[in-house]
């Protein structure tokens, strides 16, 4: 059985960037996969997460790519 995440945030940031509110807007998705009859676990994941300050022109975007292996023993 493979696990799909899919998620999306939209709120703004406790700071200020040249007085303006910033703003981010991030999705994401993912798989997961079972591994060793369910005592492993390999987990990926991809987010792309958007910034932004309305009025100064501010912004910025990034990708972030995660990695996981879960062992239990």
């Amino acid at each position: 059985v493979v696990q799909v995440r899919a998620g999306a945030r939209i709120r703004t940031l406790p700071f200020l960037a040249n007085g303006a509110e910033v703003k981010e807007t991030a999705f994401s998705g993912g798989l997961g996969f079972p591994l060793a009859e369910g005592r492993a676990g390999l987990d990926l994941a991809l987010q792309h997460a958007s910034r932004s300050a309305s009025g100064s022109g501010a912004s910025e975007h990034s990708w972030t790519l995660g990695l996981g292996l879960t062992v239990r023993p």
